[in-house]
Order: structure tokens, then C-alpha cells, then sequence
């Protein structure tokens, strides 16, 4: 494993990402606390997939392809359910938009 700082900062903040998440379920939903920790968690996981992305791109490695490829499919994925999951929570009132 490298020791490299970079590294270090994607693991400590992937790490309190995991905490985060689960900290976030174990508060009633709707709550201050429950949305408090669903922002910081939202904002470590943008955090750990920017990481990601300044280890592959910044890190002076030669290009691979496959690694450029699973990151690529992993933020956008990420993107996806999060966005999904922002406007559930935006448009909760509106109940015609959820029935198809």
C-alpha cells in the first residue's frame, strides 16, 4: 500500500464517508441531525470521487485505460443516485411525479 499522502487523504475521508452514511440512518428521517449528516455526507463522497479522479489523472502514472474507464462509470453513478436521490427529497411533495 502506498504511503503517499494523497492516498492517506482518500482513505481518512472515504472513511468518514462510511461513518457518515451510517450516521445519517440511525437519525429519525427529516430531522435536523438526519439532514445535517446527509449533507456531510454527501459532501465527503464529492470529495472521495474527486480524490479518485486527482489520483488517476495527477498521480504521474502511465494512462490506463480500464482504471480511466471504471472511474469514469463510477462517478457517473454516483452523479446518477445522487441526483435521484436530491430530487426525491425537492420534489417529495409533488406525489403525480413518482406515480409514472
Amino acid at each position: 500500500m502506498s504511503t503517499d499522502p494523497a492516498y492517506l487523504l482518500h482513505i481518512v475521508i472515504g472513511t468518514l464517508a462510511m461513518l457518515l452514511y451510517r450516521a445519517t440512518f440511525s437519525r429519525r428521517k427529516g430531522s435536523r441531525p438526519h439532514r445535517f449528516l446527509g449533507r456531510a455526507f454527501f459532501l465527503s463522497l464529492a470529495v472521495v470521487i474527486a480524490s479518485v479522479g486527482g489520483l488517476l489523472f495527477l498521480s504521474g502514472r502511465p494512462y490506463a485505460a480500464p482504471e480511466m474507464v471504471q472511474f469514469a462509470y463510477l462517478a457517473f453513478c454516483v452523479f446518477m443516485v445522487t441526483a435521484t436521490a436530491w430530487a426525491a427529497i425537492r420534489l417529495k411533495t409533488d406525489l403525480a411525479r413518482f406515480r409514472g
